[in-house]
């Protein structure tokens, strides 16, 4: 069966931490990852974006490493998490 994703879906897939939180919640909810609201899945997206800015956390570790490749991989995701949060906050 083919199903079409919604795309917000599409544009969350393209964001690794967000991809990761959401398939690790929908695990521990046992639910599918489509089964989410687009409200829900904005304010994942919101909660990853705040592991960043949270002093002591991996993702925040990443943003200050002192390897380029680490450090502007966790820079592009900070980008893209504010661009899809201004794009799918209701």
């Amino acid at each position: 069966m083919y199903l079409i994703m919604r795309p917000i879906l599409k544009a969350a897939e393209r964001i690794h931490e967000l991809q990761n939180n959401l398939e690790i919640i929908s695990t521990d909810d046992r639910k599918e990852i489509t089964d989410y609201t687009d409200a829900e899945i904005v304010a994942e997206a919101d909660y990853v974006l705040s592991c960043f800015g949270e002093s002591g956390h991996a993702l925040n570790d990443c943003l200050g490493s002192e390897d380029r490749s680490v450090r502007a991989s966790a820079q592009r995701q900070v980008k893209a998490l504010r661009a899809f949060i201004l794009k799918y906050k209701a």
